[in-house]
Formats: C-alpha cells, structure tokens, sequence
C-alpha cells in the first residue's frame, strides 16, 4: 500500500528544506565573516609587532652636533648630552649614553617605566650610526644604543630659567641591625659649634623616611659634605649649567618670609624639597616605588645572585636578558612586597631557597621541576638586576615661574609640571632619570 503526501505536507516539507537551505547559507556566511575577522587580527597583529618595527630607530647627526651636560650620571663613564643645531626631532629632548653594554639600553628603559609609571620620563630607544656615536666617546664595534629623553622644558613658556636639582639618595634601607656609623659627628665640619654639626653626616634612610626634619637633615648634611660625596649625590642646575643652591633660590625668588610666618621661616630650596619628600608631600608617591626595588638589589643578596647567576649558566648554558623578562618579573607578585626591611629579608630568604633548591635539584634533561626552577631563577636575577640599577636611582626636580603669556601655563603642564600648592606663581616637576642595569 502507497502512501501518499498531501499538498500541505508536501508544502511543509518543501518549505522547510528552503528553510534549512537559507540557514546553511547564512551559517556558512557567518563562518566566512568570522575568518575574515580572524584573519584581519592576525594581519594586524603581525604589522604591529613584526620585527622590521621591533627594531630602535636609527639616528644620525654631524660631529659637534651635542654638548655634554653636567648631570649626575648612575655609571663612571655614562653622559648625558644636548643637542646644540636645530634638530626638530631632538627639541626638548636629551640624549643618554650608557657607559657600556649598550645592548641593554632597550632594559633600562623597560625597569625605568615599569617601577615608575607616571614619574618615568618618555623616553625611546635609539641606534647610533658609527661615526655619531663615535663623536659622543662611544667605543664600539658593535650597533650602539641610546635613548631619547623627553626632559627639557621649552625655554619661552618660563620667565628666568628653570632650576633643577637632581639628587642620588642611595641605598634607603637600613639593616636589620642598624648602621651606628650613619651618625657620628663630622670632626673636619666648618659649622661644628652649630647645631647643624649635630646632626651627623648624611643618611639615605634619613632622605627615604617621609618625614620633613628628618629629608632636610639629610639634604643639609649633603650640602655640607665634601666636594667628592656631594658631587655624586646633588647636582644643581640653572638652564643646564652648574649652580649653587642659594643661586637657585634667587632665581625661583625663595627667599622671601611665607605670608603670615614667622620671620625665621624663610623659605629655601631645602625646605621646598623636604615639604615635597614629605609622607604627604606630591613627591613622596615615587620613593616606595625605589625601595621596593632596592629590596632586590641591597649588598647582601649579591653573593646569592652571583652563585645563582653560575648555577643557571652551568646547567642551562648562557643567557640573554631581555626586555620581556624584566616586564614580566615586575608584574606577579611584585607590588605586594613591602617596601621596607621587611621586604628586603623576603628577597634574602627568596634567595636561599632557590639555592637550596638549586642543590637538591637533579637537573634532569626536560623535567617540570627545573623548567620550574630555571624559571625563578631567572626572575629573581632580573629583580636583582632591577634592584641594583634602582640603589643608584636618580630623582630629578624641576622648578620653574610661568612667563607672562596665555599659552605658558600649558605649555609648562605639556612637559609634566604642575603648579606648587601654597607657593603661587612656582611650578614643578618630578622624574625618575633612567636606570642603568648592570650587565649580568
């Protein structure tokens, strides 16, 4: 017996194979979209990072192009530099030269920015052609690198000049059992029967503590000191050129009574950085930002990085730091540790278990516990390599009077200042130079 389909369940049948015939049309249109999708990341992806864009711009100019500036500089034989032509892409902006191991410019740049964020000054990475990176004392046969830092202030938005002062505190935390030495008398001090002679040589811990008495002992006792420890800590600057601070102070017009103060209370250039360095100064933001750094870096975890160091070169063969993996040990874990002693003993007894683990490790050929070793190994060596650049960090202090033109306050807060609050008419700024890492 036959059975056959009525017209309205041959219409249903027929209506719904249409049906299914426009969704196939539409899943397969939707597919194609989604792989052209993919497609134009993936194009994307490869423009942005294929390795033509990886690569430093090349930059070159004429011998005598640069003057040397009288900055501090982190390394003997690094230099800071000016450009004295008319070279647009150079306006405002300095050159920095490492004093050697060039390779790792592209390093300095990557901690700088990632212990620093905002107080990190833009900066890119350079490569000199041989016969500009020859007139600037670089000797190399390699590609040499530098960096292009935005940290000029355009002269026309300024009435006077701009001061800066840059400082280099030092190593800021104190051991678990102190340093008594920090405060003895300074028997060769000029001002001894004073009560500035009292108050001992300088202290990096002073300078860190975030407590004005204490940041102004510590930048007064540096001014005091002699010529070949304040020429490495402080350097005073009007317009790029040597200064003292009282001759700053004139400049900014700092010594003047604060209205409603008492006579004795001049204000001094001391007074203005120890009320920014101050717990709730703008300023003190950046200083636990060092010492958490510094934490990785103090004296005593160098005997422990060096054996670590050797352990990984004899088990693993050589190995190239790069930028990538300074980035990526500042992330996880990294902004928890305090930034304090208590964080300094964290890092030691870091070290210790990795070298205990270190020597109960068999080292077999592609097991997960020493990939897994290998790998905090590495880390820790890059937060110490972080750490030592950051015991030789440099601060730098801006401090300029907007011209009399509508456009200068603008152009002042273009290049990072702000104005002082409680001394109107006084700008300033805050950067941290770039750090130079030690070659590991």
């Amino acid at each position: 017996m036959m059975i056959e389909a009525s017209p309205e369940l041959s219409d249903g049948f027929d209506h719904w194979a249409s049906g299914g015939h426009v969704n196939a049309e539409a899943s397969v249109g939707c597919t194609v979209a989604i792989a052209c999708s993919l497609a134009s990341v993936g194009f994307g992806t490869w423009y942005l990072l294929r390795p033509d864009r990886l690569q430093p711009l090349k930059e070159s100019f004429a011998p005598g192009s640069f003057s040397r500036l009288p900055r501090l500089c982190a390394q003997a034989g690094s230099s800071i530099w000016a450009c004295e032509g008319s070279l647009p892409q150079w306006r405002h902006k300095t050159l920095h030269l490492r004093s050697g191991s060039y390779h790792m410019t592209a390093l300095d740049k990557a901690a700088t920015t990632s212990i620093a964020g905002r107080w990190a000054a833009e900066c890119e990475v350079l490569q000199l052609q041989s016969v500009s990176a020859t007139s600037l004392g670089a000797k190399s046969s390699d590609e040499v690198l530098c960096l292009r830092v935005a940290d000029g202030c355009p002269s026309e938005a300024v009435e006077g000049g701009v001061v800066t002062v840059e400082l280099m505190p030092g190593f800021g935390l104190l051991d678990l059992y102190g340093q008594p030495g920090l405060y003895h008398v300074q028997d060769q001090s000029l001002l001894r029967s004073t009560e500035m002679a009292k108050r001992g040589r300088y202290s990096a811990t002073d300078f860190f503590s975030g407590r004005k008495d204490r940041v102004v002992r510590a930048l007064e006792a540096l001014l005091e000191a002699s010529d070949k420890e304040q020429s490495g800590r402080l350097q005073v600057l009007v317009n790029d050129g040597a200064a003292t601070m009282a001759e700053a102070g004139e400049l900014m017009q700092l010594g003047e009574t604060p209205a409603g103060g008492p006579a004795e209370s001049k204000l001094s250039l001391v007074t203005v950085l120890a009320q920014l360095l101050d717990s709730r100064g703008d300023a003190y933001a950046l200083l636990p930002m060092i010492l958490r750094a510094q934490c990785a870096g103090g004296p005593s975890l160098r005997p422990a990085a060096s054996e670590l160091r050797e352990v990984l070169v004899r088990h693993s063969g050589s190995w190239q730091v790069s930028a990538e993996d300074i980035c990526t040990s500042l992330q996880r874990g990294y902004w928890s540790l305090p930034a304090d002693q208590t964080g300094l003993h964290l890092r030691e007894r870091e070290a210790e278990r990795l070298l205990e683990r270190a020597r109960r490790e068999l080292w077999a050929e592609g097991s997960a516990s020493r990939k897994e070793l290998e790998l905090q190994i590495r880390k820790f060596l890059c937060l110490h390599l972080v750490g030592s650049a950051a015991c030789a960090a440099r601060l730098r202090f801006s401090f300029a009077r907007p011209a009399a033109t509508p456009s200068a306050e603008g152009l002042l807060s273009a290049h990072g200042f702000s104005p002082l609050l409680g001394m109107p008419g006084l700008w300033w700024r805050l950067e941290l130079a770039p750090l130079e890492l030690p070659e590991i």
